[in-house]
């Protein structure tokens, strides 16, 4: 019995340390607007693990961008988006460039735009491959916020029985009060 509750112990303990989820994670633009007062709206979803964005879905006046730059994708310190990936010249198109002031992760929480960085703007592609751009506007402020579901309420409370449990059943051999049976 010992072992069984150590085993169960260690797993929900190991289960519960890995804290941050795995996978992409959706991030919610807020209050991001350019120098001229327009605003930019929507959200993406990114992945920390491979540095891949995927389902972006801003709107500016601008343009809706729904793709990462086949090109030049980002990392997990700036966004570079387009209209569409399938595009095969991309000269003349809409992209938007968003830098964040500190990486995108699995933790989730609030991330400020690095408005003095290069790549924080809205512009047009100058080349097929859209691997700068022509600005049409510059971010002035903004965040990007992402939650992260936290461990549910029922596995923390097996965790706590366990607990109790494992303490209880230890507690009777240390002052041996053990119940023999007959």
């Amino acid at each position: 019995m010992r072992s069984f509750m150590t085993a169960a112990c260690a797993s929900v303990i190991a289960y519960m340390s890995i804290g941050a989820q795995a996978g992409p994670i959706t991030w919610n633009l807020i209050d991001v607007f350019f120098d001229d007062g327009s605003e930019a709206t929507g959200s993406f979803d990114f992945d920390a693990d491979i540095e891949r964005y995927s389902n972006i879905n801003i709107v500016t006046p601008f343009a809706t961008y729904r793709a990462p730059n086949p090109a030049s994708p980002g990392n997990a310190s700036i966004l570079i988006a387009v209209i569409d990936e399938s595009l095969t010249d991309f000269t003349g198109t809409p992209v938007l460039a968003l830098s964040f002031e500190s990486p995108l992760s699995h933790i989730g929480g609030e991330i400020n735009l690095d408005t003095s960085a290069i790549a924080r703007s809205e512009g047009i592609c100058p080349d097929i491959q859209c691997s700068g751009s022509d600005p049409v506007r510059s971010v002035i402020s903004g965040q990007v916020s992402a939650s992260v579901p936290a461990p549910s309420t029922l596995l923390l409370s097996c965790l706590g029985l366990a607990i109790i449990g494992f303490r209880s059943y230890s507690g009777c051999y240390a002052t041996g009060f053990v119940r023999r049976r007959t």
